[in-house]
């Protein structure tokens, strides 16, 4: 059985490589028939002030109490543990995983992944590839536009719109290389079944 990833990350801006940092992580760990596993989201707390709040609309105090990335990691290695990773841009999210991993001495293992812009041209789109333009496209009403689980849930929804159409998701599957060589994915201890997870902030 084929499990999917479906990944979104909240940041303070578009590049790792210059310090801008993951405030907002889900996970959503799906079945090849994308039924529910698992799922996970958090807020994460960052060494510095948030930034383009008038994207994803979270500030300093939201933050206040959240976990670090290290906290989390755990948890996240055992959810994306040999699954394909989905997102609407992937690159963009693992890019970020990778660099907090860097952070604490860790890196991201090459990792399959599939972009849901990619089925969605194989579906027959056309136009604009924005996530809130394709699931207008495709009819998909879970829409909730910069904020992790809801990027997250409206992102299976466009998968299983493309599936409905005749694409078949691994066929788009690429492999993802971090730029670190020496990678390694943290794991939960034996016996921490349970992890911290915190609200999104109203």
């Amino acid at each position: 059985m084929t499990r999917y990833a479906i990944l979104d990350c909240e940041t303070t801006g578009l590049d790792e490589r210059s310090g801008d940092r993951i405030i907002e992580l889900a996970v959503l760990v799906v079945d090849d028939h994308l039924d529910e596993i698992d799922r996970f989201e958090t807020l994460l707390s960052i060494d510095g002030p948030v930034a383009a709040t008038n994207v994803h609309g979270l500030r300093d105090e939201h933050l206040v109490g959240a976990p670090s990335f290290a906290q989390i990691a755990p948890r996240l290695g055992l959810l994306m543990d040999g699954a394909v990773v989905v997102g609407h841009y992937p690159r963009f999210d693992l890019r970020f995983v990778d660099a907090e991993l860097q952070r604490i001495g860790l890196g991201l293992p090459t990792t399959s992944a599939i972009d849901t812009r990619d089925t969605c041209r194989a579906a027959g789109i056309v136009g604009r590839l924005r996530l809130v333009d394709c699931c207008h496209e495709l009819g998909v009403t879970e829409v909730c536009s910069h904020a992790a689980m809801g990027d997250v849930v409206a992102t299976r929804g466009l998968l299983a719109q493309c599936i409905s159409r005749g694409v078949h998701p691994l066929d788009h599957a690429r492999r993802f290389t971090a730029r670190s060589t020496n990678a390694g994915w943290p794991v939960l201890p034996l016996g921490a079944e349970h992890a911290l997870e915190v609200p999104r902030a109203a």
